[in-house]
């Protein structure tokens, strides 16, 4: 790994989420901070207890904050106390969520013996933690525009006293940067990174038995499956108007949105393969002629930073989908605006792509790997935030 790398840090990580597996942005980070630093992930501090009554499977918060689980070297989880209801419409309930998860995080710390040196904020919603756990060194990565979210203003406003208190902020999204870096002076974008193209290159080069031998272009699309980050109507309409092009959707169907797909896992030009190990990934890519990002054109969907797109990048692939403002500019992306613009994208996207194009976009996912992003984050850490003013 490269010196270039954070080293020797302890970093107190708040997630939105759990650490599960490998799927987004933060995780990618923190998988390759751990290598040289000592991580204690504060897991999805904003689950409430009425959340228990919409899925039984999250019944183990019960008890889980009563211990630090140490999975892996240098990796450690903790999961903490439920927080109270309605905290997303009421700001006295989230004041008093925040106050009493800093006495449950700080007696963690206590006990467990560990120190941070930084703390790592991956969601806005509790700026509290700043002051409360009185932690010096203090970064916000923005993986989301949170305001186009499910009560959207009350992470915006909890963004806004965030990005005011820490000393550096760091954004996925340009776009979201240039909307917000008014707030802190230091304010950096740093976007997604693409996976190890050199890894893809190792694999050999054989079609998957699974995969359709047919049609005259293969349209693809990698990833979880639900209504909203696939348009089931979009790729009905472009199925009918186009029987000659295959579309092939690798990943499994969302369990509440299996009946909405329905509609369209009849017809003969749109393969569902369903969800494939995550080192089969290439296998898959190298099949498709053109890469989609199909999402429901939402303000959440236009407004993301989407791991897809640079998953199709380090393998050259060529990219049509809905004009997210953060990929507006790349040229191999090919930006629809409505259904008569994906037919005209996906027909110059294909007329366009050649040996040497697809070489230059593996060129450029080599130059923008998650390493290299995490050494851009490391130098910024290391500039903004030195370790002489740590705690």
């Amino acid at each position: 790994m490269s010196s270039k790398m954070l080293a020797g840090e302890k970093i107190l990580c708040v997630f939105p989420d759990a650490w599960g597996n490998l799927k987004r942005g933060r995780h990618q980070i923190i998988e390759r901070l751990l290598i040289n630093n000592e991580v204690l992930i504060i897991e999805d501090p904003s689950m409430s207890i009425l959340s228990l009554s919409r899925d039984r499977n999250r019944i183990s918060r019960l008890w889980s904050w009563l211990r630090v689980r140490r999975p892996k070297k240098n990796l450690l989880l903790y999961t903490p106390l439920l927080a109270l209801p309605f905290i997303f419409n009421s700001e006295k309930l989230r004041k008093i969520t925040e106050w009493l998860l800093c006495i449950n995080i700080r007696f963690v710390l206590k006990i467990s013996g560990f120190k941070p040196t930084l703390l790592y904020l991956s969601t806005p919603l509790f700026d509290g933690f700043i002051d409360g756990l009185e932690i010096k060194r203090t970064l916000y990565v923005a993986h989301d525009a949170w305001e186009v979210y499910p009560y959207g203003q009350q992470f915006a406003k909890s963004e806004v006293r965030t990005l005011k208190k820490v000393g550096l902020a760091i954004f996925n999204a340009k776009p979201n940067m240039e909307r917000k870096n008014h707030f802190n002076k230091h304010s950096y974008y740093v976007p997604h990174g693409c996976p190890m193209p050199d890894v893809c290159e190792q694999r050999p080069h054989t079609m998957p038995v699974d995969f359709p031998k047919f049609g005259e272009l293969v349209l693809g699309y990698w990833g979880a499956i639900d209504k909203d980050c696939v348009d089931i109507e979009l790729l009905d309409w472009l199925a009918d108007y186009h029987p000659e092009w295959t579309i092939v959707l690798v990943g499994g169907i969302y369990e509440r949105d299996k009946a909405a797909f329905e509609k369209i896992q009849g017809k003969k030009n749109i393969i569902f393969l369903g969800r494939k190990k995550q080192e089969e990934r290439y296998d898959y890519l190298r099949c498709f002629d053109i890469a989609l990002l199909c999402a429901c054109p939402t303000d959440v969907e236009l407004k993301a930073s989407q791991l897809k797109f640079w998953e199709y990048a380090s393998i050259g692939l060529p990219i049509v989908g809905i004009p997210i403002e953060e990929y507006i500019g790349y040229d191999w992306f090919y930006a629809a605006h409505d259904r008569p613009g994906w037919v005209k994208m996906i027909i110059r996207a294909a007329q366009e792509d050649t040996s040497e194009r697809r070489k230059l976009r593996i060129d450029f996912a080599r130059a923008n790997t998650w390493e290299q992003r995490v050494e851009q984050i490391s130098s910024l850490v290391q500039q903004v935030l030195p370790r002489n003013n740590s705690k």
